[in-house]
């Protein structure tokens, strides 16, 4: 084998390789975009609960049992103190 043909067989498949990277370069673009988009909803999501949840709180701060709840964190050791915990042996 010559060399010229052995650098034809060299560029050949370095050639294979760089479109091969490209896709990947190109798989990797698409995958930063839709996490980019998901992150995006999940953003929209959390602000859309944290309001309802204020919402709620500024509805029911007549009753009782909700008055002295004043954050997310009081409301989930309210729950905590409301729903019995099953230890199980393993």
């Amino acid at each position: 084998m010559t060399n010229l043909s052995k650098g034809a067989e060299i560029m050949k498949k370095l050639a294979g390789r760089s479109s091969d990277l490209s896709r990947s370069k190109d798989y990797v673009q698409l995958i930063k975009e839709k996490t980019q988009q998901v992150m995006g909803i999940v953003k929209a999501q959390s602000k859309q609960a944290q309001e309802q949840w204020n919402t709620m709180l500024q509805a029911n701060t007549t009753s009782p049992s909700t008055s002295r709840i004043k954050s997310w964190d009081d409301a989930v050791e309210e729950d905590e103190k409301r729903t019995p915990v099953r230890k199980v042996s393993v």
